[in-house]
C-alpha cells in the first residue's frame, strides 16, 4: 500500500493558509487581450541620423537643417556644386572633397541674403566660379577646418559677422579669404593666392594667421580692425596693409615687395617686426598714430627704404631701426620720438620735421655707406634733448631755426654738432678725458667741467 507524503512546500503552504485565510483566496488575472497593435521599440533612421545626405552634385538645399557629404564628390557640369537657398543650414563635409573638376561654378554657393551658414571639415577645390565657398550675402557664416585650394576665384568668401577658423586657402586665382564687417579670421593660412592672402573689412579681427607668397598684400584690413599674432612673408605687395584706426600687434612681416606694415591715421603698431622688405619703409603709419616697441631692420634691398615712417602728430617710442637703406626713423610735424635706437642706417638715424619732441634716443653709425646724421632736424621749434649720438657722419644736424638743443652727448662723429644760426643751444662743452681711478669715489677724476644743467657735451 502506497503512503502519500506531502512535500515540504505543500506543508508550508497549508500551514500559512490556516494562519492567514486570505492566502487561500484565488483572484482572477487581467485581460490577456492587448489594447492595440505592438508599438515600435527602435529609433527610426531619421532619429538615429537626423541629417540629410549629399550623395551627388549638383545639390540644392531649400530647407533649414543639417546636411553631410557621404563621399568624395566630383562635379560634372558648369553649375554650382551645392547651392544653399535657406537660412540656418549646416554642411559637414565629413573630411571629403568637393571637386569642381575645372568646370563647375562655385563649390558651395549661397547667392541670396541669408543668415547662419556653417561649413566644416573638408576640401573645396578646382571650382571656376566666384569662390570655393561663396557666401558674401550671408550673415553669420562659420567656416571651420576647410581647405580651399586651386579655385579660379576666391578661396572662401563670407558676409558680415562671420568666423573663418583653422582653414587653409592656397593657390586660388583671387583672394584666399574675404570677409565683410565685424568678422573673425583665426588660425588660418593663406598662401600663393592671386590676390590678397586675407581681406577683412571694417571692425574685423585677424588673429594667429600666416600669409605668404600672395600676388598682392598678405593681409589687408579695413577701418577699425585688429591684426594680432600674424606673420606675412614674401608677398608681392605689402605684408600687412591697414586702414584708419587699425591695431597691428605682435606681428612679423618679412621679404615683402611693398611695405612690411602700413596703416592709416589714428592707428597703433606695437611689438611688431619688419625685416627685409623692399618697399618704401619697413613700417609706415599715417597721422596721429602710435608706434611702440617695434623693430624695423634691413629693409630696402636695392631700394632706399626707411625703417619707420611716422606721419604728423604720431608717437614713436622704444623702437629699433637698424641697417635700413634709407633713414632709420623719419617723422612728420609735431611728432614725439622718445627712447628709440637708430643704428647703421645708410642715411640719417632719425630725421624729423618741425615741432617735434626728440628725447632720449640713441643713434650710432648712421651714414653707413651713405651720408647721414644721428639726428637731423629739418624744420623749426623742435626740442632735441638728452640724445646720445656716436660715430655718425654728423651727430646732431639742425637745418632749421628756433629749435632747442640741450643736454645731448655726441662723440666719435665726423662732426658732432652741425647747427645753423638762430637756434637755442645749450653750451657745447668738449669735456677732456678723466684720470684713471679705481673704487667707488671718482670725484678727483671728473672732467665734465661745467655745472650748466642744459649743456651739451662733445667727447
Amino acid at each position: 500500500m502506497r503512503i502519500y507524503r506531502p512535500s515540504l512546500a505543500a506543508l508550508a503552504l497549508a500551514l500559512l493558509s490556516t494562519r492567514n485565510p486570505q492566502l487561500s483566496t484565488c483572484h482572477a488575472q487581467g485581460s490577456l487581450t492587448p489594447p492595440g497593435p505592438p508599438a515600435p521599440t527602435m529609433k527610426t533612421l531619421a532619429q538615429v541620423e537626423p541629417r540629410t545626405p549629399i550623395a551627388s552634385l549638383p545639390f540644392v538645399i531649400t530647407a533649414p537643417g543639417s546636411y553631410y557629404a557621404v563621399s568624395n564628390l566630383t562635379m560634372i557640369g558648369i553649375t554650382n556644386g551645392v547651392t544653399v537657398l535657406a537660412s540656418d543650414v549646416t554642411i559637414d563635409l565629413g573630411g571629403f572633397t568637393l571637386d569642381g573638376n575645372g568646370t563647375g561654378a562655385s563649390g558651395i554657393a549661397a547667392p541670396n541674403a541669408l543668415t547662419n551658414l556653417v561649413v566644416r571639415n573638408g576640401v573645396v577645390k578646382r571650382w571656376q566660379g566666384t569662390a570655393g565657398i561663396e557666401a558674401l550675402n550671408v550673415l553669420n557664416v562659420h567656416v571651420g577646418q576647410v581647405q580651399a585650394t586651386d579655385n579660379a576665384g576666391h578661396g572662401i568668401c563670407a558676409g558680415a559677422g562671420s568666423r573663418i577658423n583653422e582653414c587653409a586657402c592656397s593657390g586660388n586665382g583671387s583672394d584666399g579669404v574675404v570677409v565683410w564687417d565685424n568678422s573673425l579670421v583665426a588660425r588660418t593660412v593663406a598662401r600663393l593666392n592671386g590676390g590678397f592672402g586675407i581681406n577683412a573689412n571694417n571692425g574685423s579681427t585677424v588673429s594667429d594667421c600666416a600669409s605668404a607668397g600672395n600676388r598682392s598684400h598678405g593681409i589687408s584690413v579695413g577701418p577699425g580692425t585688429t591684426v594680432v599674432n600674424c606673420s606675412s612673408q614674401a608677398n608681392q605687395a605689402d605684408g600687412i596693409r591697414g586702414s584708419v584706426q587699425t591695431s597691428i600687434i605682435h606681428c612679423t612681416c618679412s621679404q615683402n615687395a611693398g611695405y612690411g606694415i602700413t596703416t592709416g591715421g589714428s592707428s597703433v603698431v606695437r611689438d611688431s617686426v619688419a625685416r627685409n622688405n623692399t618697399g618704401p619703409a619697413g613700417i609706415r603709419a599715417l597721422d596721429g598714430s602710435v608706434i611702440n616697441g617695434c623693430s624695423s631692420r634691413v629693409n630696402g634691398g636695392t631700394n632706399n627704404a626707411d625703417g619707420i615712417w611716422a606721419a604728423s602728430g604720431s608717437t614713436v617710442t622704444a623702437c629699433s631701426a637698424t641697417e635700413n637703406t634709407g633713414n632709420g626713423i623719419i617723422a612728420g610735424y609735431g611728432c614725439t620720438l622718445r627712447g628709440n635706437t637708430a643704428r647703421a642706417n645708410q642715411l640719417d638715424g632719425i630725421r624729423f620735421n618741425s615741432s617735434c619732441g626728440v628725447t632720449d634716443n640713441t643713434c650710432d653709425f648712421n651714414g653707413n655707406g651713405g651720408d647721414g646724421a644721428g639726428l637731423h632736424a629739418l624744420g623749426q621749434a623742435a626740442r632735441i634733448e638728452g640724445n646720445h649720438c656716436v660715430a655718425n657722419d654728423r651727430g646732431i644736424d639742425v637745418d632749421g631755426d628756433r629749435n632747442v638743443v640741450i643736454r645731448n652727448t655726441c662723440g666719435f662723429n665726423t662732426v658732432d654738432y652741425d647747427i645753423v644760426a638762430n637756434n637755442k643751444v645749450g653750451v657745447i662743452y668738449p669735456a677732456p678725458g678723466s684720470t684713471a681711478f679705481s673704487g667707488s669715489d671718482g670725484r678727483g677724476s671728473t672732467t665734465i667741467g661745467t655745472t650748466d644743467p642744459w649743456a651739451n657735451f662733445s667727447f
